[in-house]
């Protein structure tokens, strides 16, 4: 056995980060505290202008599996995302959400499914949000059968099954699970940029299965680092076009058409259908919000129907 190999670690644990003093600290201890001990931790500091690099230095010398990465500017949410997964030695790979935190058997727990059932490509457990007081969010109601898994989803059989799976419940959460290494960076390259999150997932499953652990071991800030600011204000920070702004879910659409295929695409047209609505309905809001009347109008349609909404539960 060569050095390169003793030094190999099990899992890459990649975390992109950009301006995440808020959270990181707490991020990082849950990963160096993880039961599972056999992993390297990259960080790729994307040009951040906050404390995010002496924290980040600082866990750099007290943990020789931490390497930190600091870019010279600020390269973009999926550059970064992308660059972590390049540096990546392990046979298993996660990305590590800068706002997320997990419980101390996480990463011990995943790989153990991927270790003893080779028809899986990732593994993730079940994951709750959390607010800005560290209170877990409650489960909405949910009509479909996988009342637990509301933002992690199993997905099970034929690559066909499996996409239409992902394709209605369309959480991207799951693409924080923990993969086998190779695919993530053999799928890498062929994403669509403006769901890049949602093409990486559909891109995996052609690999294998998607396990849900059933246990609680992972959660999310439902105020975190990527939904502090408007779909628009994002869109134009990322340097996307006046096409994709105001239509933003068209290239993943198209993306879909091509990737999928012809069958699978028109089999799952009522998702795409309902999908670039929404998008075309939030976009919509985001423009009229900006008029302070217009405002105060849909922020009180919003209340009505929250209302009517939580009348009907209550019954």
């Amino acid at each position: 056995m060569n050095s390169s190999q003793k030094i190999r670690p099990k899992v890459s644990i990649g975390i992109p980060v950009f301006n995440g003093e808020l959270f990181l600290k707490k991020r990082l201890d849950s990963i160096c505290s993880q039961t599972f001990t056999d992993f390297e931790i990259i960080i790729s500091d994307n040009a951040s202008t906050d404390s995010t690099p002496t924290i980040c230095q600082e866990y750099e010398k007290k943990d020789e599996r931490t390497h930190y990465i600091k870019q010279k500017k600020n390269m973009g949410v999926w550059w970064n995302y992308k660059f972590v997964v390049e540096q990546a030695k392990g046979e298993y790979f996660v990305w590590a959400a800068a706002d997320d935190w997990w419980k101390p058997d996480f990463l011990e727990k995943n790989v153990k499914e991927l270790e003893s059932n080779k028809n899986l490509i990732g593994s993730i457990s079940e994951v709750r949000f959390l607010d800005l007081l560290n209170k877990e969010i409650p489960l909405q109601n949910n009509p479909e059968k996988f009342v637990k898994h509301q933002y992690s989803i199993p997905a099970y059989g034929s690559y066909e099954k499996r996409i239409a799976t992902c394709l209605r419940h369309r959480h991207a959460t799951s693409i924080y699970a923990v993969y086998r290494t190779k695919p993530v960076i053999q799928t890498m390259s062929n994403v669509s940029e403006t769901e890049g999150d949602l093409a990486v997932i559909l891109n995996l499953l052609k690999y294998g299965d998607f396990h849900v652990l059933d246990e609680l071991l992972m959660y999310r800030h439902s105020k975190g680092m990527s939904t502090t600011k408007t779909h628009i204000e994002f869109m134009r920070k990322q340097n996307y076009n006046l096409f994709v702004i105001t239509f933003p879910y068209v290239p993943f659409t198209k993306w879909c058409l091509k990737n999928l295929g012809f069958r699978i695409f028109t089999k799952n047209i009522g998702f795409f259908i309902k999908f670039n609505y929404r998008g075309q309905k939030r976009i919509f809001f985001e423009v009229m919000r900006k008029n302070s009347t217009l405002k105060k109008i849909i922020d009180k349609l919003i209340e009505f129907k929250s209302t009517r909404r939580n009348r009907k539960l209550e019954k």
